[in-house]
């Protein structure tokens, strides 16, 4: 199952902000622009009515009219074209009326008290009408009956371009925001990258000085994390140079003493001082390695030029000399140069032989291929051995990692392979193993070429 990035969750909260955020501005625009429209022509059809309304009492006094009389030639002297008037009396029947509605709609209920829609009958072109009644003199009521702004065609076409527009919306919102949210979350990649790039070593920082209070802190916190790391680092492999030096000299007199009593000893006693200086032998063995190994982690590794091909060969001469039987081979042209130590990596490469003629056997045959391939320089040393078996295949580059098969019955220290990895990462490089097709094991290290 994959794992949501904080990118992907924070860009899918800010999509999901985005959309709620328009659609509550559009439901805001809808309402705030329904309730002005409303009160507008709602304050228009009151004020139509109160004009009507003062002006009946001044139509009667000045043409000698009863009120009713004059209610009727004032209305209509008045008719606005979209707009009906209607004089309601004290039986609650209509006294006076004029004026005809879009879409032919009349109210025949009597007047009500304030503002009030009602629907347009069908198949009208409107939708529904809105009317405002005012109390003229007593038992008198004036209604002023108009199309209901809120059902106009355009106003629902402002409202289609409305609701048009709000996917667009939410879309370019969207688009600035991932683009902002990434642009916030840069510091964190740069963090990753600066603890991608982080290696080893008695002072370790970050070193990307984030602006941001919050990552800063951040920062602060996982440099003195990787102080604290460091130091730790520092105090283990101090201890195993200590260590290992302070091993070498009583291991060599001790080996030396047991030689010296074997030369003297009994037919007996020889054969169990003969198993002791083995066993004190393999602690040697040991002690140099656990000091290859901190070499190769802490010292600076030098910038000289370094033959591959020449010190491949150099060491198969040996080999050959130091056994017979092994049909020991190298293919590689004249030239192919590294920068970096000649000892470590002499060291990296003898680890690679003495594992292929160790667990491969006396008559086995090893090849090692020595070759350029691009920017890059490529050694292959090739058994046709039994291999790496599948189990500790992931980690046989790690420390103390052995076989359970050979334990018994071959004689190692589980670090030639932990040397060898700590060597090549030294000098900027990879190392890697695969079996071969046919049987045997393929062990390649891929250094870069001096320029």
């Amino acid at each position: 199952m994959r794992c949501r990035t904080l990118t992907g969750k924070l860009l899918a909260v800010q999509a999901i902000v985005t959309g709620l955020a328009c659609c509550l501005l559009v439901a805001g625009v809808f309402a705030t622009g329904a309730w002005l429209l409303r009160g507008d022509q709602d304050g228009e059809l009151r004020s139509l009515a109160r004009s009507l309304c003062q002006g009946i009492p001044v139509e009667a006094r000045l043409r000698l009219l009863p009120y009713e009389q004059a209610a009727r030639e004032l209305l209509a002297e008045s008719e606005v074209e979209g707009y009906r008037f209607e004089l309601w009396g004290p039986s609650r029947t209509p006294v006076a009326q004029v004026g005809k509605l879009p879409g032919g709609g009349l109210s025949l209920a009597a007047p009500g008290e304030g503002c009030t829609s009602w629907p347009a009958p069908e198949p009208a072109s409107v939708r529904a009408y809105r009317s405002c009644t005012v109390q003229c003199r007593e038992g008198y009521r004036l209604r002023a009956s108009a199309v209901d702004v809120l059902a106009s065609a355009e106003v629902h076409r402002v409202a289609w371009v409305l609701l048009g527009v709000l996917p667009a919306a939410v879309v370019a919102g969207t688009l600035v925001g991932m683009a902002g949210v990434r642009r916030l979350l840069r510091p964190l990649h740069l963090l990753r990258e600066a603890a991608t790039r982080l290696e080893p070593a008695k002072r370790m920082a970050l070193g990307v000085r984030v602006g941001e209070a919050e990552l800063a802190d951040l920062e602060r916190a996982m440099d003195r994390l990787l102080a604290r790391l460091g130091e730790a680092l520092e105090r283990e492999r101090r201890f195993t140079q200590e260590a290992s030096h302070e091993l070498r000299t009583p291991l060599t007199h001790l080996r030396l003493r047991l030689e010296r009593l074997g030369a003297v000893a009994g037919p007996q006693q020889r054969s169990a001082i003969e198993a002791a200086v083995r066993d004190v032998q393999f602690l040697e063995r040991l002690v140099d390695a656990l000091l290859l190994l901190a070499r190769a982690e802490e010292s600076a590794v030098p910038t000289t030029p370094v033959n591959l091909c020449d010190t491949a060969r150099e060491l198969a001469a040996s080999y050959v000399e130091r056994f017979p039987g092994v049909k020991l081979r190298v293919e590689a042209p004249d030239e192919v140069l590294v920068l970096g130590s000649e000892e470590l990596l002499g060291r990296a490469l003898a680890n690679l032989l003495d594992n292929a003629v160790t667990y491969a056997g006396v008559q086995a045959e090893v090849v090692v291929c020595v070759r350029a391939e691009g920017d890059r320089a490529v050694v292959h040393v090739m058994d046709d051995g039994p291999g790496i078996p599948d189990e500790i295949r992931p980690h046989v580059f790690e420390r103390f990692v052995r076989a359970p098969n050979v334990r018994g019955r071959v004689r190692g220290t589980g670090l030639g392979l932990a040397v060898v990895r700590a060597v090549v990462t030294r000098h900027g490089g990879e190392v890697r193993a695969v079996r071969r097709e046919g049987g045997g094991e393929q062990i390649t290290i891929v250094l870069p070429l001096a320029a």
